[in-house]
């Protein structure tokens, strides 16, 4: 876990980090791998790159779902109407939370931000994402992944009989 104060409250900068360091993908317009330095999109913004990340098997035993030997699907991620499809540029969209695919990548993300010893995720821009969820169940569902996984993460600085814990905050172009 990070341990400098100004380190831990650096959520975004802290989690854009950790993914390029674990996720070892080629980012949007820039050659090379994200171990070299590149940052991948936050979780309001899913780009087709998606489709090169093979699904780790706990990804789909966390939440019950039988393993599958394949990658991330982008279009599984998009709202099923095109809506924010291409939002940002092509290939790169705003995801729709409600989607089965989108729950499976964003505990993806949050764990492996976790892995690496993040302990506050930035989830994005929330408002964008539940167009199919504004009663925020699947979003719920994802939180409850993410803090499952934290959960069972050792930390050196919790006394016995204390859990662990990671802040996931967002934030909403509303302004609600």
């Amino acid at each position: 876990m990070m341990h400098h104060p100004v380190a831990r409250g650096a959520g975004r900068t802290a989690r854009l980090a950790a993914a390029c360091l674990l996720a070892l993908i080629p980012c949007e317009g820039q050659s090379g791998t994200a171990s070299e330095g590149h940052v991948i999109p936050p979780f309001e913004i899913v780009t087709t790159q998606v489709e090169q990340v093979p699904v780790p098997e706990w990804v789909f035993v966390a939440p019950g779902r039988p393993p599958q030997k394949r990658h991330f699907r982008y279009a599984d991620m998009l709202y099923p109407n095109g809506r924010f499809k291409d939002h940002w540029r092509t290939g790169q969209s705003v995801s729709d939370v409600s989607r089965p695919e989108t729950k499976l990548w964003f505990h993806f993300l949050g764990a492996s931000f976790i892995d690496v010893g993040c302990e506050a995720i930035h989830l994005g821009q929330t408002e964008l994402m539940n167009h199919n969820d504004r009663e925020l169940h699947h979003y719920a569902q994802v939180l409850a992944l993410i803090r499952a996984h934290a959960a069972r993460q050792p930390d050196a600085r919790v006394a016995p009989g204390q859990e662990a814990m990671v802040s996931c905050q967002q934030c909403e172009p509303g302004g609600a």
